[in-house]
């Protein structure tokens, strides 16, 4: 059986780092990779200089304009990357041959996770979340793909503590934060202690510190980010999700029902015009959908119902 050449399992290599980038991988298409990754022991360290490659470009441009990379220049460009040659890429990233591999984290429904990551810091990710983390010696860079994460970042001033999400990214030394990401709103940043630099790679010299108890939105038509200060009180409140509560005040029961939508597979149903712009208060189990509509019916008047797979509010 022939071999392939170093030039084709580096374009191979190539192409997997693309696509890597661009999403995570269905299963099927993991275990395709995990094949090929097998198939040649040249194939890891191909693979792990491609991933090497986007990274390095990712960081740079996620750690500003003032941050100078201490490995040789190169000017390649992103596409000129992923459509080189095997040898090029080896040339250019020999010395990235043991670049650590990227790990990814998932909660599922109702799950809440904590994480210590080798630097030190703690990541807790709320239900449904999805994060991928890279550290190198430059730079720790943590990339939110979906859901919420509060991260406790250990002081490095030689490595910045990166957090990316749809656009937005967190830059970090040593503090404690959340970052929220969720179909169709913008991401919510909130700094527990410490101070971040809050931006979008693409107008990094537009980006804002933000220090603790305050909060800022990041949506894609924003021409500028505005944090405002919010309340201690408001701070730990948001943050009872790590204890499996959800605390409202004043929060109108249609957001408060989507809250608990994303905690449980048992889904909450309002049934009735007008029952959704009621306002809820109170402090809740995060995992009893059923307690908190009993709750609601009774406090405001009207009825609950349920069956296995959901539970409907509606005017008595």
């Amino acid at each position: 059986m022939k071999r392939d050449s170093s030039a084709h399992i580096g374009d191979a290599a190539a192409r997997w780092a693309s696509r890597i980038d661009r999403a995570p991988l269905e299963p099927h298409k993991q275990a395709e990779l995990d094949a090929w990754l097998a198939s040649d022991t040249r194939c890891p360290g191909a693979f792990m200089r491609a991933r090497a490659a986007l990274l390095r470009m990712d960081a740079a441009q996620a750690l500003g304009p003032d941050f100078t990379p201490q490995a040789p220049r190169l000017h390649l460009s992103r596409r000129n990357v992923l459509a080189g040659s095997g040898g090029l890429l080896a040339a250019s990233f020999g010395a990235f041959l043991f670049w650590p591999r990227s790990q990814v984290y998932r909660t599922e429904t109702g799950e809440v996770r904590l994480i210590p990551l080798d630097d030190g810091s703690i990541a807790t990710l709320n239900t449904q979340s999805e994060m991928e983390v890279l550290f190198t010696r430059e730079k720790r860079l943590v990339r939110l793909i979906r859901g919420e994460g509060y991260f406790e970042v250990a002081k490095d001033k030689a490595r910045p503590f990166i957090v990316t999400a749809m656009g937005a990214q967190v830059r970090a030394v040593g503090t404690a934060f959340t970052v929220r990401t969720l179909p169709g709103r913008a991401v919510d940043v909130r700094v527990q202690e410490g101070i971040v630099e809050v931006g979008k790679p693409a107008r990094a010299n537009q980006a804002v510190r933000m220090a603790a108890n305050m909060e800022a939105r990041i949506g894609d038509d924003a021409d500028r980010i505005a944090p405002v200060a919010i309340t201690p009180d408001n701070v730990q409140r948001d943050l009872l999700w790590r204890e499996g509560r959800l605390s409202f005040e004043s929060e109108t029961l249609a957001n408060a029902v989507a809250e608990f939508n994303r905690y449980n597979r048992t889904a909450i149903i309002l049934a009735g015009e007008g029952i959704g712009k009621r306002h809820v208060t109170g402090l809740f189990s995060a995992t009893d959908p059923q307690g908190f509509a009993q709750a609601i019916a009774l406090s405001m008047d009207l009825s609950a119902r349920s069956n296995e797979k959901q539970i409907v509010i509606e005017s008595r």
